[in-house]
């Protein structure tokens, strides 16, 4: 679920943005010379786009996962 959630961030952020994991199920993104309101736009836009996409478990089973920015 994780690697699936780090490539949904990247394919959400742009390419000067920089996604990294810092601890068990944080994650954290950099987005150079982005103003607040854009960032809170990106924010809202990944919680949505997370809540909506059907995670794989390890036994291919669908996952629900949501996030909080």
């Amino acid at each position: 679920v994780l690697q699936q959630f780090a490539r949904l961030l990247e394919a959400n952020t742009r390419e000067s943005d920089i996604c990294w994991r810092y601890g068990g199920e944080e994650m954290a993104i950099v987005l150079p010379e982005t103003p607040l309101q854009e960032a809170a736009l990106l924010a809202n836009k990944l919680c949505a786009t997370i809540r909506q996409h059907v995670f794989r478990g390890t036994s291919e089973q669908d996952l629900s996962v949501t996030s909080s920015i």
